[in-house]
């Protein structure tokens, strides 16, 4: 009986030790694999901070040229992993896009921005209106709530007859000064593709305003009033 038991056991023992040694073949050819026992093998779908993804909505807007809609001048130029907004000072804000999605007459592309070094929780650019004619919203814009697009594909709107002792007092430049209004002529006064100063100037010495206006070329000659206080710019009709 004592001999049996014994057979027994080392018959055992033998198994015991031909299955841990599968195992062990198992977990080596795993880590050799570079993969650990209870690992699933890693995937090729990380993203870098400021990569994109390749969006095609996201491409679209960086062949555009960008205004402020609240006819400030600033301007935002998105590239490839970033966005630039340049006003009073200048925001850079690198991304990374997640997804889009397009319906009504929207595209919504969502984004992962980076703020002040870290990853901030995702938000949205949100495209509204036609090819030539577009508006871009999002609460990762710094300087401005939306911009639009500029008409002629990138050509410059036209303001005339600025002078230089008027940029001063105004503290502004030409090129400033021509986003402004043209951001404003974008939506009230789209026919119009220039401006000319009429060469007078209200100053308000106690609270620092600084006002001007300008006629449009449309059919109407639009009267455009330019408000400006410590280097920004506000566009009226």
């Amino acid at each position: 009986m004592r001999k049996n038991t014994l057979v027994a056991g080392l018959a055992i023992a033998a198994i015991l030790m031909l299955v841990g040694a599968g195992a062990v073949r198992c977990v080596a050819s795993n880590i050799a694999n570079g993969q650990e026992e209870g690992e699933t093998p890693a995937t090729n779908q990380s993203r870098e901070d400021g990569a994109s993804n390749g969006s095609g909505a996201y491409d679209s807007l960086t062949n555009a040229v960008w205004v402020a809609a609240d006819g400030s001048g600033a301007t935002c130029e998105f590239k490839e992993g970033m966005m630039v907004e340049k006003g009073s000072r200048l925001e850079a804000t690198p991304l990374t896009v997640i997804s889009e999605q397009s319906a009504k007459g929207q595209t919504v592309i969502t984004i992962e921005p980076v703020k002040n070094g870290a990853t901030a929780p995702q938000t949205a650019l949100i495209v509204s209106g036609l090819d030539g004619a577009r508006e871009v919203a999002s609460d990762a814009f710094a300087i401005s709530k939306s911009y639009v697009e500029r008409a002629g594909g990138g050509g410059r709107f036209n303001v005339y007859g600025a002078s230089k002792e008027y940029l001063e007092l105004a503290g502004t430049t030409e090129e400033f000064l021509s986003d402004a209004i043209s951001a404003y002529c974008e939506k009230r006064v789209p026919s119009a593709t220039a401006a000319t100063f009429d060469g007078e100037v209200f100053l308000d010495m106690k609270s620092g305003l600084c006002s001007a206006t300008f006629h449009a070329n449309d059919a109407a000659s639009t009267i455009i009033t330019v408000t400006a206080k410590s280097g920004a710019l506000t566009v009226a009709g």
